[in-house]
């Protein structure tokens, strides 16, 4: 009974958290397209690529790795504290390694007007390793994470409407975000801290080292999964324009959005199916048929909303001047369905139960297939190309997991 007051506590809590988040974000995209422009918001879309980057090497493999290690013994707080600092120092010399390659990355290749935002941007690969949400997750505290998550962007959110209101204003908005990010990482280590929720002992390097090898698979996977998503704008950023850039940008920003609404229950039961595998796959079966059902159903019904009423989404986000993402959000709309659903057999299936090499499989399958198209559709049809890739590759990665799934039906229990 404990555990399943916790389980909806999270959801309902991860839910409400989610509505704010959506309020801020329809307060403060429809304002900053607006002062700042499409070529100025084209340029933060593509620094914010580039630094997320390095925040990928930061995170590593532990929002999955480490995560589950702590959710499978969270009852032993000698062990949670003993992942937990060797985690966290592993994080640490990460930290100084993607520092290292994007200020070679600004000294000798970034442009020197763009120089500026991507230093501003150094701050938030900062205020990344000061927030380990993975800790939490592990925890099944998945609302507080999220709450940390929020709190970052809130307490920017005055700022940002005093202090940004011209198109000259890109790096001091890319500040803002690194500032706040630091600011809310710092509190949620005071509070960690007087929680007490693990005892710090310096792990050794060969200890941190084997945390860095042992998570690396997940690593690479999930890398290539962000590569695979980010390979697309990317792209656009380097073979159209900043303004091209920024109309994707609107476009995959609204179906973003519409593929957050379900991370309060993917994330939610990720700790649980973790943990449920392990000690009674009865009921993490009985969980599993339920919880999908449910997700598929509204993934479904956002995707159809979507394709819907794209105008108005758009002239909402983004104003008259971005009006060229209606075609393209009319074309991303069925990626919500898809990505929930193999979001959903990734951390409710595949990961809990030990099977990584089809969630490999997977990510290498649509990273080739992207890369593959990429070019092409950009040069021939335009970023309509690029969202038709994109929606394309997200279909073929959403088959072959359900496929995945069917092959595994044995372990998941008839």
């Amino acid at each position: 009974m404990k555990i399943a007051s916790r389980l909806g506590r999270n959801i309902f809590g991860l839910g409400a958290l989610q509505g704010i988040n959506l309020a801020v974000t329809f307060l403060t995209l429809p304002y900053l397209t607006r002062v700042l422009g499409l070529e100025a918001w084209g340029e933060i879309v593509f620094v914010l690529l580039i630094v997320n980057y390095g925040i990928w090497i930061i995170n590593w493999g532990f929002y999955l790795g480490a995560t589950q290690r702590i959710a499978a013994c969270r009852d032993n707080k000698h062990l949670v504290s003993k992942i937990a600092c060797e985690v966290w120092l592993a994080q640490w010399l990460l930290t100084i390694v993607s520092i290292f390659i994007l200020s070679l990355y600004i000294a000798l290749i970034a442009e020197q007007k763009m120089q500026p935002l991507y230093i501003a941007g150094l701050t938030i690969l900062i205020g990344n390793l000061l927030t380990p949400l993975w800790f939490l997750h592990g925890l099944e505290k998945v609302w507080e994470a999220s709450f940390v998550m929020l709190l970052a962007k809130v307490v920017i959110l005055p700022f940002i409407f005093i202090t940004i209101d011209t198109s000259e204003d890109t790096s001091l908005y890319l500040q803002l975000n690194g500032i706040g990010s630091i600011a809310v990482g710092m509190a949620c280590l005071f509070w960690m801290y007087k929680k007490a929720f693990f005892v710090w002992s310096m792990p050794s390097i060969r200890n941190t080292l084997r945390v860095i090898r042992e998570d690396a698979p997940i690593f690479l996977t999930s890398m290539i999964a962000n590569l695979t998503t980010s390979i697309i704008p990317t792209s656009i950023g380097i073979l159209s324009s900043p303004s091209d850039l920024g109309l994707f940008n609107i476009a995959d920003r609204i179906k973003g959005v519409a593929i957050t609404i379900f991370h309060p229950v993917v994330h939610a039961l990720y700790p649980r199916m973790a943990y449920l595998f392990s000690a009674n796959k009865l009921e993490a079966v009985k969980l599993l048929r339920l919880s999908g059902m449910v997700i598929f159903l509204a993934s479904l019904s956002v995707s159809i909303t979507l394709f819907l009423y794209a105008p108005e989404l758009v002239s909402i986000l983004g104003g008259i001047k971005f009006e060229g993402a209606v075609p393209l959000l009319r074309v991303l709309a069925l990626v919500p369905l898809a990505s929930t659903v193999s979001a959903f057999i990734i951390h409710q299936v595949i990961i809990p139960l030990q099977e990584k090499r089809f969630y490999l499989i997977s990510s290498i399958m649509i990273f080739v297939t992207t890369l593959i198209l990429v070019y092409p559709s950009i040069e021939y049809f335009g970023i309509r190309g690029a969202a038709m890739t994109m929606l394309m590759t997200e279909l073929l990665g959403c088959f072959f997991l359900i496929f995945s799934t069917w092959l595994l039906r044995e372990s998941i229990g008839r």
